[in-house]
């Protein structure tokens, strides 16, 4: 602090320069007339911790009207270091003119100890600041001691995925990031990207964001987005903020891998047509093995139903009037099914013959006639989860079906609103099936509720 001494008018007056701010202070003879009141500021800055995108400033603010701490301004003036950092703060101080500075208005105070952070800083970059205030009216400026400080590298390290349990139509990522602050952690989004491009990034991939606080160790299952017999790349990804307002993207090494050939999964029963069933519903797996879990479909569709656009209550039931508005080929207008043919089963409606390609297809209503009339469908097992049917044939081959689950048909009845589905079923018998009641059960059923999908091989399909 300096002073410096004047005499003005017969009294004394020490002018006190604390930081950048002129305060004034009397002293010298009494007199019987009363002092004016005169203002004390003192705005000072304890400290700058900062992170790569951060930065969180203390200081206290001390002789300034509460009220004009409620009303009016304070906070942390700052900019990036340059040669006319002073000028830009004197302009500011002067008119109010932030002149290229930038303000974060506000923070905390607490018994006049100030705490506030500043965000969307670039990392690895000296900053200049100084605390300020402005009276309510806009009439009085303030600010601290100006300080600088530099923002952190962004160096995050992003492991290399690992991929695990790669099926058909699923697979396991694994893999993680470190060396990245908490706090700026919470400013970016991190994930797995999923692409059947190489050089996977933000603008040709699906990102799958990471869950949990544990970012070192990350695990995702790829679902909907893989099909069989085909090579994806995956990636992991940050999305951080800059200065410019808008978002970047750090990429860590990428791992290409195969989805196994859906071929494997042909069960050659025998049958006249030669057609072969899979062992594996489309977007599942084997549920002998795994607890069952595959696509389920609304009839024709080419995506999934996603019931969380429901917005239904935990626990409410499904009807056909809260499926319509997920159904592509539903009309509103007539409320009613649009007609995209009698058979879909190898047409562009079928999503097997589009995701797998190749001989493969929906089964048609014809298909299942024939299964039922070459094979005995009275045999099941219980894997200790659940019960699931095998439906043998005369060869001694065996098909697996989810018991009780509907599968659907290519085929459409005489009324366009319902498609043929099946479904293996039997008479329950104290927690068990009733011997001999066990069969596959053909039956109508609305188009716009779920079902899975049984592919079929069919040797006539031509040569793609």
């Amino acid at each position: 602090m300096g002073k410096r001494t004047s005499l003005m008018n017969g009294m004394i007056f020490t002018c006190c320069l604390v930081g950048t701010m002129l305060t004034v202070s009397s002293c010298g003879k009494p007199t019987d007339e009363p002092a004016p009141a005169v203002e004390i500021y003192n705005i000072t800055v304890g400290s700058a911790n900062a992170t790569a995108f951060t930065a969180t400033i203390t200081g206290t603010f001390s002789g300034i009207d509460k009220i004009d701490l409620a009303l009016g301004k304070y906070g942390v003036l700052y900019c990036e270091k340059s040669a006319d950092v002073d000028a830009k703060f004197k302009t500011w101080l002067e008119s109010g003119d932030y002149a290229g500075c930038m303000a974060f208005d506000k923070g905390k105070i607490n018994r006049l100890s100030y705490s506030g952070t500043v965000t969307g800083l670039q990392p690895d970059t000296e900053y200049s600041f100084c605390l300020f205030s402005q009276s309510r009216d806009s009439a009085k400026r303030e600010i601290s001691a100006v300080q600088t400080f530099r923002t952190k590298p962004f160096a995050p390290v992003m492991s290399e995925v690992r991929m695990d349990s790669v099926r058909y139509f699923d697979a396991v990522a694994k893999g993680g990031i470190r060396d990245i602050d908490d706090v700026d952690a919470g400013f970016c989004e991190m994930g797995f990207l999923l692409s059947e491009s190489e050089d996977c990034n933000a603008t040709n991939s699906t990102a799958y964001p990471f869950t949990g606080t544990d970012l070192v160790s990350q695990r995702f299952r790829f679902q909907e987005q893989l099909h069989p017999s085909t090579t994806f790349h995956t990636r992991i990804y940050i999305n951080y903020p800059t200065t410019s307002g808008q978002n970047a993207y750090a990429y860590g090494p990428e791992t290409a891998f195969n989805t196994r050939d859906f071929n494997e999964t042909a069960v050659d029963l025998g049958l006249p047509s030669g057609i072969m069933w899979s062992s594996v519903a489309f977007g599942g797996w084997d549920f002998s093995v795994d607890d069952t879990y595959y696509t389920l479909f609304q009839w024709g569709a080419s995506a999934r139903v996603r019931l969380e656009d429901l917005n239904l209550p935990p626990g409410h039931a499904i009807f056909e009037e809260d499926m319509e508005p997920l159904y592509e080929h539903w009309d509103a207008a007539s409320s009613s099914c649009r007609d995209i043919g009698t058979e879909i089963s190898g047409t562009e409606y079928d999503v097997v013959h589009a995701r797998i390609g190749g001989k493969w297809r929906m089964p048609s209503k014809a298909d299942v006639e024939e299964l039922i009339a070459n094979c005995d469908a009275s045999n099941w097992a219980n894997n200790g989860r659940k019960y699931y049917g095998l439906v043998k044939a005369p060869n001694g081959n065996m098909l697996q079906m989810d018991a009780f689950s509907p599968y659907w048909c290519g085929t459409a009845t005489g009324n366009n609103d319902k498609a043929y589905a099946f479904t293996y079923t039997a008479e329950r018998y104290n927690d068990n099936f009733k011997p001999g009641t066990a069969k596959v059960e053909i039956m109508p059923r609305s188009r716009v509720m779920r079902g899975g999908i049984l592919p079929v091989w069919d040797p006539a399909m031509p040569d793609e």
